[in-house]
Protein backbone atom coordinates (compact mmCIF):
# COMPACT_ATOMS: atom_id res chain seq x y z
CA UNK A 1 0.00 0.00 0.00
CA UNK A 2 2.67 2.65 0.97
CA UNK A 3 4.02 1.80 -3.03
CA UNK A 4 0.95 2.37 -4.30
CA UNK A 5 0.93 5.92 -2.38
CA UNK A 6 4.12 7.31 -3.31
CA UNK A 7 3.18 6.47 -6.56
CA UNK A 8 -0.13 8.23 -6.41
CA UNK A 9 1.73 11.47 -4.46
CA UNK A 10 4.00 11.94 -7.02
CA UNK A 11 1.81 12.08 -10.00
CA UNK A 12 0.24 15.43 -10.32
CA UNK A 13 -3.00 14.05 -12.16
CA UNK A 14 -4.62 12.22 -9.71
CA UNK A 15 -7.49 13.71 -8.43
CA UNK A 16 -9.42 13.29 -4.82
CA UNK A 17 -12.24 14.61 -5.81
CA UNK A 18 -15.48 11.58 -6.98
CA UNK A 19 -16.39 11.64 -10.26
CA UNK A 20 -13.48 13.05 -11.93
CA UNK A 21 -11.49 10.22 -13.83
CA UNK A 22 -7.43 10.34 -12.26
CA UNK A 23 -5.00 9.79 -14.39
CA UNK A 24 -3.59 7.63 -14.98
CA UNK A 25 -5.84 4.66 -14.92
CA UNK A 26 -8.03 5.46 -12.34
CA UNK A 27 -11.50 6.40 -12.12
CA UNK A 28 -13.35 7.72 -8.78
CA UNK A 29 -17.35 6.80 -10.59
CA UNK A 30 -18.77 4.18 -8.54
CA UNK A 31 -19.89 2.39 -10.95
CA UNK A 32 -16.79 1.92 -12.89
CA UNK A 33 -14.60 -1.22 -12.68
CA UNK A 34 -11.29 -0.36 -12.07
CA UNK A 35 -8.76 -1.53 -14.09
CA UNK A 36 -5.73 -1.78 -13.79
CA UNK A 37 -5.51 0.75 -10.63
CA UNK A 38 -8.00 2.23 -7.86
CA UNK A 39 -11.32 4.37 -7.12
CA UNK A 40 -10.82 7.31 -5.17
CA UNK A 41 -14.46 6.99 -3.98
CA UNK A 42 -14.86 7.71 0.09
CA UNK A 43 -14.52 4.66 1.52
CA UNK A 44 -12.11 3.09 -0.40
CA UNK A 45 -8.62 2.20 0.61
CA UNK A 46 -6.93 1.92 -2.39
CA UNK A 47 -4.39 -1.06 -3.26
CA UNK A 48 -3.57 -2.58 -5.96
CA UNK A 49 -7.00 -3.78 -8.10
CA UNK A 50 -8.97 -4.19 -4.67
CA UNK A 51 -11.42 -2.67 -2.71
CA UNK A 52 -11.74 -1.94 0.77
CA UNK A 53 -15.39 -1.22 1.43
CA UNK A 54 -16.04 -2.31 4.65
CA UNK A 55 -17.28 -5.91 5.18
CA UNK A 56 -15.69 -6.78 1.72
CA UNK A 57 -12.70 -9.11 1.63
CA UNK A 58 -10.40 -7.94 -1.11
CA UNK A 59 -9.29 -10.24 -3.82
CA UNK A 60 -7.48 -8.90 -7.34
CA UNK A 61 -9.31 -6.67 -9.19
CA UNK A 62 -12.87 -6.10 -7.58
CA UNK A 63 -15.07 -3.53 -7.55
CA UNK A 64 -16.92 -1.76 -4.37
CA UNK A 65 -19.65 -0.65 -5.90
CA UNK A 66 -22.73 -2.45 -4.03
CA UNK A 67 -24.26 -2.53 -7.45
CA UNK A 68 -21.51 -4.13 -9.35
CA UNK A 69 -21.95 -8.15 -9.84
CA UNK A 70 -17.82 -8.81 -9.24
CA UNK A 71 -16.11 -11.29 -11.51
CA UNK A 72 -13.35 -13.25 -10.52
CA UNK A 73 -14.27 -13.02 -6.70
CA UNK A 74 -15.87 -13.08 -3.94
CA UNK A 75 -17.71 -10.21 -1.75
CA UNK A 76 -17.63 -10.92 2.21
CA UNK A 77 -20.54 -8.86 3.51
CA UNK A 78 -22.21 -9.90 6.76
CA UNK A 79 -25.29 -12.37 5.65
CA UNK A 80 -23.65 -13.08 1.99
CA UNK A 81 -22.91 -16.26 1.63
CA UNK A 82 -20.40 -16.35 -1.18
CA UNK A 83 -19.98 -18.29 -4.06
CA UNK A 84 -18.26 -17.35 -6.90
CA UNK A 85 -18.70 -14.61 -9.22
CA UNK A 86 -21.32 -12.66 -6.64
CA UNK A 87 -22.13 -9.37 -5.54
CA UNK A 88 -21.43 -7.39 -2.42
CA UNK A 89 -24.81 -6.45 -1.61
CA UNK A 90 -25.54 -7.26 2.17
CA UNK A 91 -28.66 -9.77 2.92
CA UNK A 92 -28.64 -11.27 -0.42
CA UNK A 93 -27.92 -15.18 -0.41
CA UNK A 94 -25.73 -14.98 -3.97
CA UNK A 95 -25.07 -17.61 -6.12
CA UNK A 96 -23.58 -17.58 -9.45
CA UNK A 97 -23.87 -14.85 -11.35
CA UNK A 98 -27.03 -12.67 -9.42
CA UNK A 99 -27.90 -9.24 -8.18
CA UNK A 100 -27.37 -7.65 -5.21
CA UNK A 101 -30.44 -5.83 -4.33
CA UNK A 102 -31.97 -7.01 -1.48
CA UNK A 103 -35.56 -8.06 -2.00
CA UNK A 104 -35.36 -9.80 -5.01
CA UNK A 105 -35.19 -13.32 -6.40
CA UNK A 106 -32.09 -13.84 -8.21
CA UNK A 107 -31.47 -15.69 -10.98
CA UNK A 108 -28.77 -15.73 -13.57
CA UNK A 109 -27.55 -12.60 -15.03
CA UNK A 110 -29.90 -10.54 -13.37
CA UNK A 111 -29.92 -6.56 -12.34
CA UNK A 112 -28.85 -4.74 -9.57
CA UNK A 113 -31.67 -2.02 -8.96
CA UNK A 114 -33.48 -2.18 -5.83
CA UNK A 115 -36.91 -1.65 -8.07
CA UNK A 116 -36.49 -4.02 -10.90
CA UNK A 117 -37.98 -7.52 -11.86
CA UNK A 118 -35.13 -9.20 -12.60
CA UNK A 119 -35.57 -11.34 -15.49
CA UNK A 120 -32.60 -12.98 -17.86
CA UNK A 121 -29.73 -9.68 -18.72
CA UNK A 122 -31.67 -6.61 -17.96
CA UNK A 123 -29.60 -3.95 -16.98
CA UNK A 124 -29.25 -2.29 -13.46
CA UNK A 125 -29.70 1.47 -14.18
CA UNK A 126 -32.46 3.25 -12.46
CA UNK A 127 -32.72 5.41 -15.55
CA UNK A 128 -32.36 2.73 -18.45
CA UNK A 129 -35.56 0.80 -19.63
CA UNK A 130 -33.76 -2.70 -19.46
CA UNK A 131 -34.99 -5.05 -22.45
CA UNK A 132 -35.79 -7.76 -22.50
CA UNK A 133 -39.01 -6.21 -21.62
CA UNK A 134 -38.66 -4.40 -18.00
CA UNK A 135 -38.22 -0.79 -16.78
CA UNK A 136 -36.18 -0.39 -13.59
CA UNK A 137 -37.52 3.33 -12.87
CA UNK A 138 -40.42 3.83 -9.85
CA UNK A 139 -42.29 5.78 -11.92
CA UNK A 140 -42.40 3.84 -15.11
CA UNK A 141 -45.35 1.78 -16.21
CA UNK A 142 -44.23 -1.61 -17.28
CA UNK A 143 -45.40 -3.83 -19.66
CA UNK A 144 -45.32 -6.19 -20.33
CA UNK A 145 -43.60 -7.04 -17.23
CA UNK A 146 -43.80 -5.98 -13.27
CA UNK A 147 -43.83 -3.53 -11.31
CA UNK A 148 -40.79 -2.41 -9.37
CA UNK A 149 -41.26 -1.57 -5.76
CA UNK A 150 -39.84 -4.04 -3.27
CA UNK A 151 -42.41 -5.07 -1.58
CA UNK A 152 -44.69 -6.35 -4.53
CA UNK A 153 -45.37 -9.31 -6.03
CA UNK A 154 -45.47 -8.18 -9.32
CA UNK A 155 -47.77 -9.70 -12.07
CA UNK A 156 -47.70 -8.67 -15.60
CA UNK A 157 -48.32 -4.80 -16.83
CA UNK A 158 -48.47 -3.02 -13.24
CA UNK A 159 -47.15 0.56 -12.11
CA UNK A 160 -45.17 1.07 -9.16
CA UNK A 161 -45.54 4.76 -8.17
CA UNK A 162 -47.10 5.01 -4.70
CA UNK A 163 -49.47 7.57 -6.28
CA UNK A 164 -51.37 5.60 -9.13
CA UNK A 165 -53.65 3.02 -9.57
CA UNK A 166 -52.88 0.05 -10.88
CA UNK A 167 -54.69 -2.63 -13.09
CA UNK A 168 -55.17 -4.99 -13.03
CA UNK A 169 -53.11 -5.71 -10.44
CA UNK A 170 -51.65 -4.02 -6.81
CA UNK A 171 -50.10 -1.63 -5.71
CA UNK A 172 -46.83 -1.55 -4.26
CA UNK A 173 -46.48 0.71 -0.72
CA UNK A 174 -45.77 -1.56 1.93
CA UNK A 175 -48.38 -1.37 5.08
CA UNK A 176 -51.28 -1.61 2.50
CA UNK A 177 -53.81 -4.82 1.91
CA UNK A 178 -53.63 -4.49 -1.62
CA UNK A 179 -56.77 -6.23 -3.78
CA UNK A 180 -57.13 -5.18 -7.37
CA UNK A 181 -56.98 -1.79 -8.71
CA UNK A 182 -55.98 0.19 -5.27
CA UNK A 183 -54.11 2.75 -3.90
CA UNK A 184 -50.52 2.36 -1.56
CA UNK A 185 -50.56 5.36 0.19
CA UNK A 186 -50.36 4.40 3.78
CA UNK A 187 -53.08 5.54 6.19
CA UNK A 188 -55.83 5.25 3.59
CA UNK A 189 -58.31 2.41 3.68
CA UNK A 190 -58.18 1.43 -0.02
CA UNK A 191 -61.21 0.39 -1.80
CA UNK A 192 -61.61 -0.67 -5.57
CA UNK A 193 -60.36 2.08 -7.17
CA UNK A 194 -59.93 4.56 -5.08
CA UNK A 195 -57.07 7.37 -4.92
CA UNK A 196 -54.29 7.39 -2.37
CA UNK A 197 -53.85 11.34 -1.18
CA UNK A 198 -55.31 11.23 2.50
CA UNK A 199 -56.72 14.39 1.58
CA UNK A 200 -58.64 13.44 -1.47
CA UNK A 201 -62.26 12.22 -1.13
CA UNK A 202 -62.22 8.53 -2.97
CA UNK A 203 -64.67 8.10 -5.39
CA UNK A 204 -64.16 4.78 -7.75
CA UNK A 205 -61.07 5.29 -10.36
CA UNK A 206 -59.78 8.38 -9.40
CA UNK A 207 -56.55 10.37 -9.30
CA UNK A 208 -54.14 10.19 -6.32
CA UNK A 209 -52.51 14.01 -7.50
CA UNK A 210 -53.56 16.27 -4.49
CA UNK A 211 -53.23 19.00 -6.95
CA UNK A 212 -55.63 17.35 -9.55
CA UNK A 213 -59.23 16.89 -10.04
CA UNK A 214 -59.51 13.75 -10.21
CA UNK A 215 -62.45 12.28 -12.69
Amino acid sequence: MSHVKRLCNKNPHITSNPFVTNTPCHTSNPFVTNTPCHTLKPFVTNTPCHTSNPFVTNTPCHTSNPFVTNTQCHTSNPFVTNTPCHTPYPFVTNTPCHTSNPFVTNTPCHTSNPFVTNTPCHTSNPFVTNTQCHTSYPFVTNTPCHTLNPFVTNTPCHTSNPFVTNTPCHTPNPFVTNTPCHTSNPFVTNTQCHTSNPFVTNTPCHTSNPFVTNT
